[in-house]
């Protein structure tokens, strides 16, 4: 066959495939028929193909659960997409918390937390998961603390028991008498002030010094020799001494216990027994 021939035998094969290839791909929009020519498939058979080896890699049980991946750190849309995807409640009053028992329920600390875990993204159950083990920390360290505090005042007892000695037990009872006759509330707040062994140390001061002084008095008047307000008047005065403040402020000076008897009188004096 003359070689011509050959040569427009050839050109007639090629036109025929490229006829069959675009007649399969008649059917598609002009972007369609673009990329599976860009993609090689030349014929159905080659897409289906295709997409068996893709749904071998990723596995059918992933089809519709994939995610695309944010472009970078300030992808706000593409991140509100994942966390929705992965179970961020639509809106932070979705999230449900469970507070311990025996815990107070602080309802706008609560709020802050769920507004704070819905703009992280986290899903419904990171957010209980975080919450129950911040509970569960708070209230660790709540027991801790009331474990050392009260081992810190029975230490401080301890000590006063040894600077008083054979005392202790007199001194202890006067305590809680002025604590019975004076105390009230306010012991609470003496004792967040001074601790315990510092608040029983103070009242057995008053207590001691009412048991000196209490001696008959006029209508209106302690066993001091005052009235409350004379009382108040001369321990306020007292009070603007340097000498007394100091001797009252530093439990190694001279003249400490003289000071602080002093002011237990006075103190017994403001308020007395009704």
């Amino acid at each position: 066959m003359p070689n011509g021939d050959v040569d427009d035998a050839a050109e007639w094969g090629a036109g025929a495939d490229s006829d069959l290839t675009d007649d399969w791909l008649s059917g598609l929009d002009a972007d369609s028929a673009d990329f599976v020519r860009t993609k090689g498939w030349e014929d159905l058979d080659a897409v289906v193909r295709s997409y068996q080896n893709l749904e071998s890699m990723l596995g059918s049980d992933r089809a519709g659960r994939t995610l695309t991946l944010p472009k970078d750190e300030e992808d706000a849309e593409a991140y509100a997409e994942i966390y929705d995807r992965l179970g961020r409640p639509a809106a932070a009053a979705g999230y449900a918390l469970e507070v311990p028992d025996g815990m107070a329920i602080d309802e706008p600390m609560m709020d802050w937390y769920r507004e704070a875990a819905h703009a992280a993204g986290l899903s419904a159950r990171q957010a209980s998961a975080l919450f129950d083990a911040w509970n569960g920390m708070a209230v660790q360290r709540v027991v801790a603390m009331n474990r050392d505090k009260q081992a810190a005042q029975d230490q401080d007892i301890e000590a006063l028991r040894e600077k008083w000695g054979g005392a202790f037990d007199r001194k202890v009872a006067a305590a809680r008498q002025a604590a019975r006759r004076f105390g009230g509330d306010r012991s609470t707040a003496l004792e967040e002030a001074l601790g315990r062994a510092g608040v029983t140390e103070f009242l057995a001061g008053i207590g001691e010094a009412v048991s000196e002084d209490a001696l008959p008095a006029g209508e209106g008047r302690t066993g001091f020799g005052l009235s409350p307000a004379e009382a108040r008047a001369n321990y306020e005065q007292r009070k603007r001494d340097p000498g007394f403040v100091a001797a009252l402020q530093d439990a190694a000076h001279p003249g400490h216990a003289a000071a602080s008897a002093e002011r237990a009188r006075y103190l017994a004096a403001i308020w007395p027994a009704q």
